[in-house]
């Protein structure tokens, strides 16, 4: 505990220091894009690895995919930099660099390009699409055969997907669109009372760490721990905590049905919940497509990410990260 403290007081810290390393660096990253914010790449880079380094030890509930593509998109506003290239070259660059960092995080070239086009770039080109599966395929060669990365998850094989499971991925498809809008609903919460706490940012992270030490892994309690943890401020991403999340109610909600069809639900939540709370369902699809190798339930994940994201919808709340672009654009104003 004293140690999760210690944790807790270095991570304040460096969030003090460089306020643009906190949290997943998606938003941040979009900022630079559509030139909103112009952060130091090389500060960034330096406290963001330190600061996910020290959240990881202190074993918050928070991934490490967010942050992948904001140290990508910072390597490649950095080449820009030193190579002396004109603004619309360095944010290809960023674009690019945020395409490796998704996919040496998952192993997934497709969904890093997708991705960049969908959440941060939002502008499709040609050129962009070229430069980014470069960047992807590039990142991902290096990550296999040099640094002998794996994939993050190993899936069963499910060798048939009959039609009669289409009404389950029906509810499942609504019901995941709820529980995103709780997530998302949820985080806004939570920022809310750790800005009524007014707690220095140096203290802020104690929060987080201290319920590490105590919390069990249920989704409820999970996800309330990735909340906690996210909105603390340290440098950590929720793509991976959101996918586990998925995959909890996707076990539970295979209980209701055959058993034989369990691994095939928690794909299914895994994509259907992303796309609730990001709405980017094009990366979420081919992202479970990519991580799982396997086209026989291609339609199955489409078709649950389509009705989580017009569920989603229609409740009524923002993307998660059109939020926290909001937050982060207000705070450099008052400031």
């Amino acid at each position: 505990l004293i140690v999760l403290i210690l944790l807790g007081l270095i991570s304040g810290f460096l969030l003090k220091r460089e306020p643009m390393a906190s949290g997943s660096g998606i938003p941040q990253v979009s900022a630079e894009i559509t030139g909103r914010l112009d952060s130091n790449p090389l500060r960034v880079l330096i406290y963001k690895i330190t600061g996910g380094l020290v959240a990881s030890l202190g074993g918050l509930s928070l991934g490490r995919e967010g942050p992948s593509i904001q140290l990508g998109a910072m390597s490649g506003k950095l080449v820009s930099r030193v190579l002396k290239r004109n603004p619309v070259e360095e944010k290809y660059l960023i674009t690019c660099g945020a395409s490796a960092g998704l996919s040496i995080a998952f192993g997934a070239p497709l969904a890093g390009v997708l991705f960049s086009i969908e959440e941060v770039h939002k502008n499709i080109t040609k050129k962009i699409i070229i430069c980014c599966f470069s960047a992807a395929v590039v990142a991902n060669i290096i990550g296999q055969y040099i640094f002998s990365l794996k994939p993050i998850f190993n899936f069963p094989s499910i060798d048939y997907v009959g039609p009669e499971i289409y009404p389950a991925v029906v509810i499942l498809g609504i019901l995941l669109g709820i529980f995103g809008t709780f997530y998302n609903t949820t985080i806004k919460v939570l920022f809310k009372i750790y800005e009524k706490l007014n707690l220095n940012i140096v203290f802020r992270p104690q929060v987080a760490f201290i319920i590490s030490f105590i919390l069990l892994i249920l989704y409820f309690i999970k996800t309330l721990f990735s909340l906690v943890s996210f909105t603390s401020g340290v440098a950590g991403g929720i793509f991976l905590p959101i996918l586990i999340q998925g995959a909890v109610l996707g076990a539970l909600f295979s209980n209701f049905f055959d058993a034989k069809y369990t691994a095939l639900f928690i794909i299914l939540s895994m994509s259907g919940y992303l796309t609730a709370i990001v709405r980017s369902p094009i990366t979420s699809i081919i992202l479970l497509f990519e991580m799982t190798q396997k086209l026989n339930y291609f339609l199955p994940i489409a078709l649950c990410c389509l009705l989580a994201y017009f569920t989603a919808n229609i409740l009524g709340t923002k993307p998660v990260y059109e939020y926290l672009l909001d937050r982060i654009l207000t705070s450099n104003k008052l400031k």
